[in-house]
């Protein structure tokens, strides 16, 4: 056996001991079937997408547009808030 050190936000260790400790397991045992889980499947059990919003790209983009604004070449305009 090895051990892996894991740093959590204190609440998140607390919530989390809860729950193992609610369906019967330890810390432990939870993280070593994540573990043998991803060995298995080759992927985590779960999505994991980049947000595009912080792309290199679009982080470009809104750079150009705040100097644009601050040198006056652009004006800032309004938007209503569209809830879906």
């Amino acid at each position: 056996m090895s051990t892996i050190s894991v740093r959590l936000d204190s609440n998140d260790k607390h919530r989390f001991e809860e729950f193992c400790n609610d369906v019967g397991m330890s810390i432990s045992t939870a993280v070593s079937m994540f573990v043998k889980n991803v060995i298995t499947n080759q992927k985590l059990p779960f999505s994991v997408e980049r947000d595009p919003f912080y792309s290199k790209e679009n982080i470009e983009h809104l750079s150009r547009v705040i100097k644009d604004i601050e040198s006056g070449k652009a004006k800032l305009t309004e938007h209503e808030l569209i809830e879906d």
